[in-house]
């Protein structure tokens, strides 16, 4: 029995995908030479809790001041009680007409929170 060559399909010759250079050792997972914060992860959460703070007051259309300091000092040692447990706590703003600056957010359960949003709701109608 006679084989005959393989022959390629019709169109462009295949090219070798380019390789990308990399920061790291190329495994997936955290990269914290990268982060801004430095390599230590809680400071990371923090700065990216931050971050998504800050764009959702901005989608919101509110106007936030906060730097990231003053953010990390607001918090201090509360860190580890904040959630999404009625018990755990949330930044708010005390003036909710007001923006988000070092001088008009505290911190309180998600519970106190959730009454005074339903309390300005209800103002607001």
């Amino acid at each position: 029995m006679i084989t005959l060559p393989q022959r390629r399909r019709p169109g462009p010759k295949p090219r070798p995908r380019p390789v990308r250079p990399t920061q790291h050792d190329g495994s997936a997972g955290p990269r914290p030479l990268t982060w801004c914060t430095g390599p230590d992860p809680v400071r990371h959460a923090r700065y990216v809790a931050w971050s998504r703070a800050r764009a959702q007051a901005q989608f919101r259309g509110e106007t936030w001041l906060l730097t990231f300091a003053e953010f990390e000092d607001i918090w201090g040692e509360q860190w580890p009680q904040r959630g999404r447990g009625s018990l755990d706590l949330c930044m708010t703003r005390t003036d909710i007409e007001g923006a988000w600056e070092n001088g008009n957010v505290e911190l309180i359960t998600r519970t106190e929170h959730n009454r005074r949003c339903a309390v300005y709701r209800m103002l607001a109608r």
